[in-house]
């Protein structure tokens, strides 16, 4: 368990003059990449016939690294039932579901 921003550091494998680098200057640990989009193996083309691209911002290893280590760690969260957002085998559909034949609703205006 994240106790204090020290545990979290640990965590993380970064130091935090590290971390703090990053996010200072978050657009040097980006590379833009265009890669042709493709469909069923296909390259999807244009009205015009020319070749779609995809714009890609790569995360560089040491900003993916942490990025991969915050994941983990808020995967093995628990999080209360009424949470659904981005949560692993929750969505929307589950938690509209918990709503159906409700008689009573509260509305703000």
């Amino acid at each position: 368990m994240i106790k204090s921003l020290h545990n979290l550091y640990s965590y993380l494998h970064i130091a935090p003059k590290d971390l703090d680098e990053i996010l200072l200057h978050i657009d040097l640990y980006y590379k833009k990449r265009c890669n042709p989009k493709k469909k069923f193996g296909e390259f999807q083309r244009n009205k015009k016939g020319e070749i779609k691209y995809r714009d890609l911002l790569v995360p560089h290893f040491r900003l993916k690294s942490t990025q991969l280590h915050i994941s983990e760690l808020l995967h093995k969260s628990e999080f209360p039932p009424f949470m659904f957002g981005s949560i692993r085998n929750r969505n929307h559909i589950f938690n509209a579901m918990q709503h159906l034949n409700q008689t009573n609703f509260l509305l703000s205006i």
